[in-house]
């Protein structure tokens, strides 16, 4: 199998995720509803793959789109100050390329709807505290988390934030923590973690 750098049959060219109103050509591979679709046209424009068996051929008949990762390295978290999370562990990418532990985020690569869900956990600590997760979309608070506080002594703390959105191809999304102490992340993977999957 081959792919072209060039938008032209011949050789299967991936696109990402299909749009409405962009032009494709023959071979072209684009993906919709979790689906690959290859263009059977030389032109093809605003023939929706799922309905459009004319226009596109199925190439795989179903697959999986979601990645999950969460904070392995221990990490001391700045006070009074919306702060990233940098994700440095994959714990699973079903499609490949989604999690990126070097930019310590997940990358959305073919547009759709995606459930997300995350968790940002600290250890105990001798005074009251409070903390607040949040999801961030391309760089920018997309949705804030349950805002957690304890005044117990030695009990750890943590914030889930969720959220289901349209995510468009290229689109990141990253985790993000508000704390009232430099406390010690919580490195358990289940304690602190982003995960993701598209649903439609």
């Amino acid at each position: 199998m081959s792919f072209s750098v060039t938008p032209r049959g011949g050789a299967l060219t991936g696109r990402g995720g299909w749009r409405a109103g962009t032009v494709y050509y023959q071979d072209d591979i684009v993906v919709w509803n979790g689906l690959q679709y290859q263009s059977i046209l030389p032109v093809n424009i605003g023939y929706q793959p799922d309905v459009s068996g004319g226009q596109w051929a199925a190439v795989v008949s179903s697959s999986v789109i979601a990645a999950g990762m969460y904070r392995g390295a221990g990490l001391t978290a700045t006070a009074s100050a919306w702060t990233k999370i940098p994700l440095d562990t994959t714990s699973f990418d079903a499609s490949g390329g989604m999690a990126s532990p070097a930019q310590g985020r997940i990358n959305i690569l073919a547009a759709g709807y995606y459930q997300v869900h995350g968790s940002v956990g600290f250890v105990g600590s001798a005074s009251p505290q409070g903390v607040e997760a949040a999801v961030y979309r391309n760089g920018f608070v997309y949705n804030k988390g349950s805002i957690s506080t304890w005044a117990a002594t030695g009990l750890g703390i943590s914030s889930l934030v969720a959220a289901t959105a349209f995510w468009n191809t290229g689109d990141y999304i990253e985790l993000w923590y508000f704390v009232n102490a430099a406390l010690a992340l919580d490195t358990f993977p289940g304690s602190t973690y982003l995960d993701t999957v598209q649903i439609q």
